[in-house]
């Protein structure tokens, strides 16, 4: 008897199988996750309001716009943000979410506010799970987003929140 594998069995040829499968697999599998219908959108929804963030270096410097109020989370907080909207705002609500984005309580419930106005935000953000949510009412859609930390620059960011 040969000490040799039988034909198609040996260690390198077994291998190659394997990562021939697993290829396919994955190729289905990334396929697959790119066909998913997007429902169409209504001519007749009323467009998604978004808003900006605008980040500055601390307190000193001057707000892009009119600060309609100010809110400071914790006496630590020394991060400044201006948050203006790009439309008429009923009301803005910020809250202490969870790091699966449930809200825990709220912090600070605003009046509205206009696109010439702004909200002054002082706050820490967390380079970990977003702890902050901000949520505003823009004629009949509410837009709500998490803010985050940006690891490319170092500063914020708004994660849109479904």
């Amino acid at each position: 008897m040969s000490d040799l594998p039988a034909r198609g069995t040996s260690p390198s040829r077994i291998a190659r199988k394997c990562l021939t499968v697993l290829s396919v697999v994955l190729l289905l599998s990334l396929c697959a996750c790119g066909s998913e219908k997007k429902q169409p959108v209504s001519s007749d929804a009323p467009p998604q309001e978004e808003f900006d963030v605008i980040i500055t270096a601390g307190e000193d410097d001057a707000p892009p716009r009119e600060v309609a109020c100010t809110f400071r989370d914790g006496e630590d907080s020394a991060e400044v943000y201006y948050i203006s909207f790009t439309c008429n705002v009923d009301g803005v609500i910020i809250e202490r979410v969870d790091e699966n984005g449930i809200v825990q309580n709220t912090l600070f419930e605003g009046d509205g506010m206009t696109p010439d106005q702004c909200l002054r935000l002082i706050t820490t953000v967390p380079e970990g799970y977003p702890n902050t949510r901000i949520s505003a009412v823009c004629g009949e859609s509410e837009n709500a987003y998490l803010l985050g930390y940006n690891g490319q620059d170092g500063g914020a960011l708004l994660l849109p929140q479904d």
